[in-house]
C-alpha cells in the first residue's frame, strides 16, 4: 500500500487495519547462537535470507532498516555487490529462512515476530534474535485522495463500527481475519511517512 501511494499519489491512508487481534508487528534479526553477529554493522559482508520480495517483514523491512543503517544491501546473485554490502538471499518460506540460517546456508535472518514466536522450539533454541525494528501497522486501509471529505467520514465511521455488533464481526472475520478497523495516529503517521521512502522493491536488473 504505501509502495503504492509513494509512486502514484493517489491514495491517502486513512484506518489501521487490526487482524486477528494484533495491530502492530516488527521485524526481529536472528543469527545462530554461536555467531559473532551482535548488531546490523556485522552483517557487512555477509548473506542475509530474507523469504521473498512482496513480504513487508521478511523483506521490505529488514531492507529499510538496513539502509537507514547505513549499509547497502544488493542479491547475491548482483555482480555490482561488493565484499562491503549486505548480499541477501530468498528461501521462499519463513520455516525455511530459520532452517538455512541454522545450517550455514545464510549468517543471519529477518521476518516478524510472529515468525519468531511461532518456530518449532528445536529450531528456535538454536537460534538467538540481535536486533528488532520498530513496530508498524499491520495493515493499512486507505482512501482515494480527493474523494469527497462527507464520503470518506461517512466510510470511515461505518468501518470502525464493524466490530460494535455480532454480524459486523462475522464480516470482519470473513475477511481475512479482520478484528477491527481503528483509525491511525499522529505516532503512526508520522512512522509511515518515514517508511515510505525506503518500503520499495530492489531496481530491476
Amino acid at each position: 500500500m504505501l509502495m503504492l501511494q509513494e509512486r502514484s499519489a493517489s491514495l491517502a491512508p486513512a484506518l489501521a487495519v487490526v487482524r486477528q487481534g494484533q495491530r502492530e508487528y516488527h521485524t526481529v534479526f536472528f543469527t545462530r547462537k554461536e555467531a559473532p553477529i551482535r548488531s546490523l554493522s556485522d552483517l557487512r559482508g555477509r548473506t542475509l535470507v530474507l523469504q521473498v520480495v512482496r513480504s513487508t517483514s521478511a523483506f521490505a523491512l529488514p531492507r529499510a532498516e538496513l539502509e537507514r543503517a547505513g549499509l547497502t544491501v544488493g542479491a547475491a546473485d548482483d555482480s555490482s555487490i561488493t565484499g562491503q554490502h549486505v548480499r541477501y538471499v530468498l528461501a521462499l518460506s519463513e520455516i525455511n529462512q530459520a532452517v538455512w540460517v541454522l545450517h550455514g546456508r545464510g549468517d543471519a535472518g529477518a521476518f516478524s515476530d510472529a515468525n519468531w514466536a511461532a518456530l518449532p522450539d528445536r529450531i528456535r533454541s538454536q537460534l538467538r534474535v540481535f536486533h528488532e525494528t520498530k513496530p508498524v501497522v499491520r495493515g493499512l486501509l486507505s482512501f482515494r485522495t480527493g474523494l469527497d471529505h462527507r464520503v470518506r467520514r461517512t466510510a470511515e465511521e461505518a468501518l470502525t463500527g464493524l466490530d460494535a455488533d455480532e454480524a459486523g464481526r462475522a464480516a470482519l472475520q470473513a475477511a481475512a481475519g479482520i478484528t477491527r478497523f481503528e483509525p491511525l495516529t499522529a505516532a503512526d503517521r508520522q512512522e509511515l511517512r518515514g517508511l515510505a521512502a525506503v518500503l520499495r522493491p530492489p531496481p530491476a536488473r
